[in-house]
């Protein structure tokens, strides 16, 4: 007797999981970047405290490179934040003959799982570069998913056949 779950199995015809943290594209470049931004943001500060402390002769100065020091500190904090989360979490992209499963999970909290059946999906877009590449489906009833397949392993134009073979309209962007 086939069980509930086995039927389910059966019926995956791609799947795709997340690509180690490191091995995501961007990631070294995304490292090095991030470092070189703190290291400035670090120095203007420290410009900054050494000015106030020694009332520096231009005060002007100083309180420039205070507030771009704290104005960066604050837009560099959401980045870092940001791209801390998109690199620690992980995917699993499941195509069925009828539906399209994402099961995503950051660091230690719950795993999500997003579901659009392909009856229900409106369009599909598709953002093709590599280092960003990513589907989002538009369901009919507005909900839109988004598929970050630049983290995904495999190739993210078997993803497209499978849709395209599944007759849903796709626009490249």
């Amino acid at each position: 007797m086939i069980k509930a779950k086995d039927k389910l199995q059966e019926k995956v015809r791609l799947s795709f999981a997340s690509r180690a943290k490191s091995k995501r594209p961007a990631f070294v470049p995304t490292i090095i970047f991030l470092t070189t931004e703190w290291l400035i943001v670090i120095s203007l500060l420290s410009f900054s405290l050494f000015g106030i402390l020694h009332h520096f002769p231009q005060p002007g100065l100083v309180t420039s490179t205070s507030i771009a020091a704290v104005v960066l500190l604050a837009v560099l904090s959401i980045f870092t934040v940001r791209y801390i989360g998109d690199f620690t979490a992980n995917y699993q992209l499941e195509l069925t003959d009828t539906e399209m499963i994402l099961k995503s999970s950051e660091k230690q909290q719950k795993t999500r799982v997003d579901r659009m059946k392909f009856n229900d999906v409106a369009f599909v877009e598709y953002f093709s570069p590599s280092d960003n590449a990513s589907f989002l489906f538009h369901g009919k009833d507005g909900r839109i998913i988004s598929v970050p397949s630049w983290s995904l392993t495999g190739d993210p134009s078997a993803i497209e056949e499978f849709l395209k073979q599944k007759k849903l309209p796709i626009k490249k962007v």
